[in-house]
């Protein structure tokens, strides 16, 4: 039989995963702090180095066989950040130099520079294959450093954004940079709401940070009332849901709507979902106080008043 074209084949196409992109070299201790790897200079082993894409951590991993690393399975064309977090960082050792050379001996120098208060390379990959083992973090014994940073806060008044940090820097070297954990770059902080902020200080040589918590700390705002008197406590957040008044520390039974209608004297609180004894930002607890002036005055007298 004649199968003609049947009984060829077709054109064979070869078809190939793209080649992976890794990354990678040496975490080690410059003893001579010229930032450069010199051959008796050892590497830094159990140091976590981590790696990030558009800001997102996306690998991790400890040093090894003489401060060695690498990360694999890359993606080509695209930025990522290799970085020591600042409570990785060797204990007792600071950053060297970066970049101190740009000759052949680039391939061993410390590529690393700090941020805030982490040592990080920032690198982009090239295409498929293109491997880079030559991304090198290099300490030195740390500088006497006596970079500290106090922050003070000043409570927001209910219900206000009015809280305030003020920040007490001492600086041995350079000029301080800013960055506190709601992104603002300024030494000190005014207009903020209650939370806990955090800032990183960085002189060039040195970084600390600092922490406190502004809150607002509610007091009892006090009412008088009289015998048969009623006031209504309306909560403004109508998003709260799960409300549970209390009267003196007490849940008041059935008591779960946006407002309550109070009519006797005592300490009026709330929790939404349980969590509080008001919500952020409310002015309360609510004190009903018995009023020293709802009477009518007593009029003694031995005269006799008749109307005529």
């Amino acid at each position: 039989p004649q199968f003609g074209k049947a009984n060829g084949l077709g054109d064979l196409e070869l078809l190939c995963n793209a080649a992976p992109i890794e990354i990678g070299n040496r975490v080690f201790m410059d003893t001579n702090s010229d930032g450069i790897q010199d051959p008796n200079e050892m590497g830094l082993d159990g140091v976590v180095v981590k790696l990030y894409k558009a800001g997102i951590a996306v690998d991790s991993i400890p040093t090894a066989n003489g401060g060695q690393w690498f990360f694999t399975n890359l993606d080509a064309e695209t930025d990522y950040e290799v970085k020591i977090l600042g409570a990785d960082l060797p204990s007792g050792k600071q950053l060297t130099t970066p970049n101190t050379v740009a000759n052949a001996k680039d391939l061993i120098d410390n590529d690393a520079v700090l941020v805030g208060a982490d040592a990080v390379i920032t690198y982009k990959t090239g295409s498929a294959g293109q491997n880079n083992h030559t991304l090198d973090f290099g300490f030195k014994i740390a500088t006497s450093c006596n970079l500290a940073a106090t922050a003070t806060g000043t409570n927001p008044t209910c219900p206000n954004n009015d809280g305030a940090i003020n920040l007490t820097v001492t600086v041995l070297t350079g000029t301080p940079t800013y960055l506190w954990s709601n992104g603002a770059v300024t030494e000190d902080l005014s207009a903020i709401p209650a939370g806990q902020y955090t800032v990183t200080v960085t002189d060039g040589t040195c970084s600390t940070t600092a922490t406190t918590t502004i809150e607002v700390v509610p007091s009892n705002i006090p009412y008088s009332i009289c015998p048969g008197e009623t006031y209504k406590l309306e909560i403004q957040d109508n998003t709260l849901t799960g409300v549970q008044w209390k009267k003196d520390g007490v849940d008041i039974a059935g008591a779960n709507g946006l407002s309550y209608t109070a009519t006797s004297v005592g300490v009026y609180t709330y929790t939404s979902n349980g969590v509080g004894g008001c919500a952020v930002g409310q002015c309360c607890p609510i004190e009903l106080v018995a009023s020293t002036n709802c009477c009518k005055p007593v009029i003694c007298t031995t005269v006799k008043i008749t109307r005529k």
